[in-house]
């Protein structure tokens, strides 16, 4: 009977091994990676090679300090997904990790991580608008930073970056494309001389 026991159990593993490999006969896909700028946080990544029509791909998250993977999308056959909504915490947190795995009907691939950890310093930092005016030689500016619909109410551009907010202006005088003043000012508030020059300028 024991022998009768063991074949029947090597037989069972072997099956359940067989369909473990058969599961994950995809390729994994090559790279994944956030692009994100002030509330909106995009995750990419590259297909794997020779894909079908009906290959999709899973995302999950994992937010730093939980050790837990979340499933955030079940089968997506574009190349991108918005995490912004799952993510609103990321300016007052230790930040996430993201994976992705291809999936075709009951084929799966390995997961790809992301090589870096997602958190405020991946952040592409950008202005809302600039509004500007000249008076007694001096072109008078007021930069607004970005207002995200998605931001919650508290998390404001100056409350998150309260200390050593810099911005690179440039002023070119058209038609001719001539930049003759590029500074860096700390203040959403700035005042630059025109030197004399009159016409219209880019900023």
């Amino acid at each position: 009977m024991l022998p009768r026991l063991v074949v029947l159990l090597a037989a069972f593993l072997s099956r359940r091994l067989g369909s473990d490999a058969h599961g994950t006969e995809l390729p994994s896909p090559p790279s994944v990676w956030f692009e994100a700028e002030f509330f909106h946080h995009i995750l990419h990544w590259t297909p794997i090679p020779n894909q079908s029509e009906s290959t999709c791909y899973e995302v999950a998250l994992l937010r730093y300090g939980t050790g837990r993977w979340n499933s955030i999308s079940n089968c997506s056959q574009a190349l991108s997904y918005d995490l912004t909504a799952v993510t609103l915490d990321l300016y007052r947190s230790n930040g996430y990790r993201a994976r992705v795995r291809a999936v075709d009907g009951s084929r799966h691939s390995n997961w790809t991580v992301t090589n870096t950890r997602f958190s405020l310093d991946e952040v592409t930092l950008t202005v809302g608008s600039v509004k500007l005016e000249i008076h007694n030689g001096f072109i008078l500016g007021k930069i607004q930073p970005p207002r995200p619909k998605m931001a919650p109410a508290n998390d404001t551009y100056e409350s998150i970056f309260s200390h050593f907010r810099e911005y690179e202006i440039a002023i070119r005088k058209v038609p001719g494309n001539f930049t003759f003043t590029h500074k860096k000012v700390k203040h959403e508030n700035f005042s630059l001389l025109t030197s004399g020059e009159v016409g219209e300028f880019c900023v």
